[in-house]
């Protein structure tokens, strides 16, 4: 000890133990602390936690001025953090459960805000996420964090029982903070919905219910949520119809997701256009906006372009179908007595599935018909042409022998 140097030294340890409540032991072999003024440095040191486990733990701490720890292991449960008070990791500090390897450093200086960087990888992590009604468990996923951003790369998880593989970004600069990039290979329609089910519906209390008291309101998650992400489905199950989701933008700002870009198909039917999904009220509000191509219908094809609505989930979206715009088809056997090559026109559609064509025109047998059209109260579809001096009329179930949605 001098002045104004203060004091200087080096101190060793050899076979500590240090025992912390609900935590396994720490024990350390050996441990060497340089002192100097006002500026404890701990030299690297290898520190097990209970029989199995270790991480090496080496950093600095000056008084008044700031603090560096870095910690670096092969295997590490990350319950056993607690042992070292490093609970606020970036990610491994959403998660109760699973294992890290790798290395994690905090940086601290007097009158800033402390930094976390690092490269780690995490395995078998359980992270619940607001809006699904299952937690994210990652089967094994590598991060990196730096500069206040988070980088999740080579992600295994799955989602209930949903696989997936992607990557995560966070970037508080950014305008949309949170980015990701999702595959999945195969889903099914109904069990998505479920894992869904606490974003799309809020269910409101039995007061708010029965006396119409309005829309439930915004949960504070959902009103802050702001996301820029891509998503692919190899296979969506929808019903017995096999579905690819090739790619989707998905931009997500509060009360409302959209899925612009969105292109999937179906055998050779494709659909392309927006998707855009309101949570604003008690059930969601779906608007799409694009082409349905080469669907299936009546022994031909038809193609569809327009804008469809509806609200609810299930079947209720059916119910609610609400759509106009204009189809053009081809080789559609109508009825015994009607077979079109060409058919082009305009279409409204209302619950409940009620639909009424105008500006109608068809070929059919070399001749040129024009008309109107309508469905019935028993769900079947009345056309009214006229051509040449002739009227014709041809009735015909609305889906019978379709594959429309």
């Amino acid at each position: 000890y001098s002045e104004p140097a203060g004091l200087d030294g080096h101190v060793e340890l050899q076979d500590a133990s240090v025992t912390l409540p609900d935590v396994p032991p720490l024990h350390a072999a050996a441990a060497s602390v340089a002192i100097g003024g006002r500026k404890f440095s701990l030299e690297a040191a290898t520190v097990k936690i209970g029989d199995d486990e270790a991480a090496d733990v080496e950093g600095s701490f000056e008084t008044g001025a700031g603090l560096d720890v870095r910690i670096t292991t092969r295997s590490l449960n990350v319950a056993d953090l607690r042992s070292f008070g490093l609970t606020s990791i970036p990610v491994v500090e959403q998660t109760p459960q699973g294992s890290w390897r790798g290395w994690a450093r905090y940086h601290w200086r007097s009158g800033e805000k402390g930094e976390w960087t690092g490269e780690y990888e995490l395995q078998n992590a359980r992270i619940a996420i607001d809006g699904f009604a299952a937690p994210l468990r990652i089967q094994s996923a590598a991060v990196n964090c730096n500069s206040g951003r988070v980088a999740v790369s080579r992600m295994r998880a799955r989602l209930g029982e949903i696989a997936l593989t992607g990557e995560y970004r966070w970037d508080p600069t950014a305008t949309r903070p949170h980015r990701f990039k999702v595959s999945i290979p195969n889903a099914d329609a109904v069990e998505l919905q479920a894992l869904l089910a606490p974003a799309l519906v809020r269910e409101r209390g039995f007061l708010a219910r029965t006396l119409r008291l309005g829309p439930a309101p915004i949960p504070e998650w959902l009103a802050s949520r702001s996301a820029d992400g891509t998503l692919s489905i190899d296979v969506l199950n929808v019903g017995d119809t096999a579905v690819r989701l090739d790619s989707a933008r998905v931009l997500w700002d509060g009360a409302q997701i959209r899925l612009v870009h969105l292109n999937a198909h179906a055998d050779q039917a494709a659909a392309s256009g927006d998707l855009e999904i309101n949570l604003a009220n008690r059930v969601p509000h779906y608007r799409f906006d694009g082409k349905f191509s080469d669907l299936a219908y009546k022994g031909g094809r038809v193609d569809l372009d327009g804008s469809f609505e509806s609200d609810g989930t299930g079947a209720d979206l059916i119910a609610e179908a609400r759509a106009q715009g204009s189809l053009r088809g081809r080789s559609i056997a109508f009825s015994p007595d009607a077979e079109f090559r060409t058919v082009a026109a305009c279409f409204e559609m209302s619950p409940p599935l009620k639909l009424k064509i105008s500006c109608l025109e068809v070929t059919q047998a070399g001749e040129t018909f024009t008309g109107s059209g309508a469905t019935q109260g028993d769900g079947r579809l009345v056309l009214d042409l006229t051509g040449r001096g002739r009227l014709l009329h041809y009735t015909s179930a609305l889906l019978a022998g379709s594959s429309l949605p």
